[in-house]
């Protein structure tokens, strides 16, 4: 990749490993679009490596940052004029931000933070338990991966007809409604969410 290709690779790592961002903001940091990156890595099997690398730093981060957390209580209770009250903004905050990284585990780290499912299914005669050894391996997947093919081919034509009139990532956003940690692993997929977006602003550029 070259020499100047070769620092910008190593600050985004960075960003993700050592400062908790994202790979989009990682690379916007770094002053290269997340389709290079992503092309990167894809061409770099060394690279896809310490990405995955910096990718596991991230979510040990994450976990870590819970405990720290839950365990800080130096806001729930302040002082006012007729004395001590419970701080119930400061706790609601906390509680808000352990949820988001819990939520953030479990999708980045489905097998050891996901939520256990347990499904029935009359047609095919067979119950996913709390026992994975009893799962058929790649079962879940194969009767999952077709809806989730077509919510997400929706969600990018959706999401370029919108950036095509000119909508923000705010926009983006609200009209899907999730948080913006949800729009950045759409787009840390590199999948047909971020190049319809990619491709409807440069259209509309």
């Amino acid at each position: 990749m070259g020499k100047g290709p070769d620092k910008r690779v190593d600050a985004i790592l960075a960003s993700i490993a050592e400062d908790g961002l994202s790979m989009t903001k990682a690379c916007k940091k770094a002053k290269v679009a997340p389709s290079t990156f992503v092309r990167w890595t894809q061409n770099d099997p060394d690279l896809a490596e310490r990405y995955a690398h910096a990718r596991d730093l991230l979510i040990d981060r994450y976990a870590d940052e819970i405990i720290d957390i839950a365990d800080d209580n130096s806001l729930d209770i302040e002082m006012t004029e007729s004395g001590p009250r419970v701080n119930g903004e400061a706790i609601q905050r906390a509680k808000l931000r352990t949820d988001s990284r819990k939520w953030l585990l479990s999708k980045l780290r489905p097998e050891q933070y996901g939520e256990r499912l347990r499904v029935n299914s009359k047609v095919e005669q067979r119950t996913i338990t709390d026992d994975a050894d009893s799962l058929t391996p790649g079962w879940i997947e194969e009767m999952v991966a077709p809806q989730r093919e077509k919510e997400k081919a929706a969600r990018a034509e959706q999401a370029e007809k919108l950036c095509s009139m000119g909508a923000s990532d705010a926009d983006l956003v609200a009209f899907f409604k999730i948080d913006e940690a949800t729009l950045d692993e759409w787009y840390d997929e590199g999948g047909a969410f971020f190049e319809a977006v990619q491709r409807a602003r440069r259209g509309a550029a």
